[in-house]
């Protein structure tokens, strides 16, 4: 989870690479999409209009969280409220930005937590089983302690007597070897009372409750924690994002058909990065008219999203919306046939990697050499819309726009469909 290096500004020096252990508070660091945090930081400047952290490791937060330079007017607030700050651990996904370190190592807020799990580790606190059986043995020791004494003292004749003159007791006889004699027996009838046979039988009983377990497809590590599931009446469960993949991905979509007041819906299967994982039912490349072809063009080059491997996942880098329809245009494919078997061969040859972990992506590059991006204008709050403007072949320039789901007028909507004729 932690970050190995950083863009680190030191005595007006950019070290590239300065490992995460040397980073100290007060040094300026820089972060760009896909970069992991080195340590807790303060935004100090933003070098896009938006800045988008995935904390969900440290918050459990699925989306990504907007960030800012603002300053916050509260001493103690919790992680989700310090907008101004970014985390060791947590991952940038969406612009970049200059930040100032303000704590490392078991400073940082992961650290902390880490260092709770640590302490916790050390902690052993008694199950319930032990706590019964130690309340279990201080009664039995009770009982045969007083049992023993009890005994002993039913015989003190045997071995104490005494003559009684005028109401007194007089000539008193003490026998010692009669005392530790009736004293062994009282010993022994402590012994015999011992509950040898205890441990084996708990030992067992804890076993058979396990090979039940496991036939129900748990499985136990402890034999004591069998006890404690049987006494467990409430289990209280919070869903996050922690609990997912945190994986994004699309699962229906639609475009006009050949008539404006048709429709087309399309169901995707896969819920995964993986482009490889399903695919489009019913779909075939061959009947991709310009609608659908201008979706998957916005898609692939209205997108700032990449997908790597970690040799057992497919990860993202960037916004997971995007990501997904980066997905969702491999699994669309491109409409020229040579392109189609070009990229297919790729997939097949398992020539799918770049430099060990990223993924290349045959229909998305296909999609982006088509046109050469001139500008980009970023998501932000207020907009709600991404848009990109792309110079085509014949010199002319296009703006591509992706926009949240909400409902434009006609004439903003007939607007993004003329071409811009930027010189």
């Amino acid at each position: 989870m932690q970050c190995e290096s950083g863009k680190v500004l030191r005595d007006g020096y950019m070290m590239p690479d300065l490992p995460a252990r040397e980073l100290v508070p007060g040094d300026i660091v820089e972060l760009r999409v896909g970069d992991k945090v080195p340590a807790d930081m303060r935004v100090a400047v933003l070098k896009t209009s938006t800045l988008r952290v995935e904390q969900s490791s440290l918050t459990g937060e699925a989306m990504p969280v907007l960030k800012g330079t603002a300053p916050i007017f509260m001493y103690d607030c919790e992680l989700q409220a310090k907008e101004n700050m970014v985390f060791a651990g947590t991952t940038v996904v969406n612009g970049s930005c200059i930040c100032v370190v303000i704590s490392t190592g078991m400073k940082t807020e992961i650290g902390k937590i880490q260092k709770q799990i640590h302490e916790a580790s050390l902690e052993e606190s008694d199950t319930p089983l032990k706590k019964k059986l130690d309340e279990f043995g201080g009664r039995l020791t009770t009982a045969i302690g007083l049992a023993c004494l009890i005994v002993w003292a039913i015989n003190y004749k045997n071995f104490l007597s005494w003559d009684v003159v005028d109401g007194w007791p007089a000539n008193i006889r003490f026998s010692f070897e009669k005392c530790t004699y009736y004293f062994k027996i009282a010993v022994a009838l402590a012994v015999a009372a011992i509950p040898e046979g205890l441990p084996a039988v708990i030992t067992t009983c804890l076993a058979l409750g396990t090979r039940k377990m496991a036939q129900k497809n748990a499985i136990v590590r402890k034999l004591p924690s069998v006890e404690t599931l049987g006494c467990t009446t409430v289990i209280c469960s919070d869903k996050t994002g922690t609990l997912t993949t945190n994986q994004m991905s699309a699962t229906e979509f639609f475009t006009l058909g050949g008539k404006t007041t048709s429709s087309r819906v399309f169901h995707v299967e896969g819920t995964t990065y993986d482009p490889k994982d399903g695919g489009i039912v019913d779909w075939t490349c061959y009947n991709m008219d310009a609608n659908l072809q201008a979706m998957a063009e916005i898609c692939a080059v209205c997108n700032d999203a990449g997908i790597f491997c970690d040799g057992r996942l497919f990860r993202a880098t960037g916004l997971p919306t995007e990501a997904a329809l980066k997905v969702l245009v491999e699994k669309m494919g491109v409409p020229d046939a040579k392109a189609r078997d070009k990229i297919r061969d790729m997939q097949l040859a398992a020539n799918y990697l770049i430099d060990r972990s990223t993924v290349k992506l045959g229909s998305c590059e296909w999609w982006t050499k088509r046109v050469k991006r001139l500008a980009t204008l970023e998501f932000d709050r207020i907009r709600k819309s991404m848009s990109v403007i792309v110079r085509e072949p014949n010199g002319q320039n296009r703006l591509l726009v992706k926009r949240l789901r909400v409902y434009w007028s006609a004439v903003h909507m007939c607007n993004l469909q003329m071409d811009l004729l930027f010189q």
